[in-house]
């Protein structure tokens, strides 16, 4: 059921609301691949306290290396 007496009325003389149109700008990214990591889970806090997110690892025997880990942030400037 409404209840109207949390319905507040605008005050008179009050001017009307506004509609404000944006563009959204699309997100730029930058990326990084990194192929060695000794010590994997020290290395991406250290990454992520720059900006960076990982966004994948390929582990795939084609990895020579080792695992290789892709990682995003948004790109500045």
């Amino acid at each position: 059921m409404y209840n109207q007496q949390h319905y507040q009325q605008p005050h008179p003389g009050a001017a009307p609301p506004q509609v404000v149109h944006t563009q959204a700008i699309p997100q730029m990214w930058e990326y990084m691949v990194v192929e060695k990591m000794y010590d994997p889970q020290k290395k991406l806090n250290e990454l992520g306290a720059q900006g960076w997110e990982l966004v994948g690892i390929d582990s795939t025997p084609t990895a020579k290396i080792g695992s290789r880990y892709v990682l995003k942030r948004p790109r500045r400037g």
